[in-house]
């Protein structure tokens, strides 16, 4: 659906901001707020992008129920060296 860019003052998207943004968000009208006759900033709707599907993504699989010690442990001797 496309619609025709309206254009209102800084002053009136002051007094109905509300409003405005509503309109926008159920309509998907685009709206350019001006001061001064110059534009100022566009409002539309927000376009979400659809989520990525992760199923089906998982390259490898691991057990992660077990002795984790055996395959990992902290080494404190590599922790960040303090200045005394």
């Amino acid at each position: 659906m496309t619609h025709r860019v309206r254009t209102i003052t800084a002053a009136e998207f002051n007094a109905k901001c509300l409003d405005v943004l509503n309109e926008v968000a159920d309509t998907g009208a685009r709206i350019v707020v001006t001061r001064l006759g110059k534009p100022l900033v566009r409002i539309e709707p927000l376009r979400l992008e659809p989520s990525v599907d992760l199923r089906g993504s998982v390259t490898r699989e691991v057990d992660l129920i077990g002795d984790a010690s055996a395959i990992w442990s902290a080494d404190t001797s590599l922790g960040p060296k303090r200045s005394r």
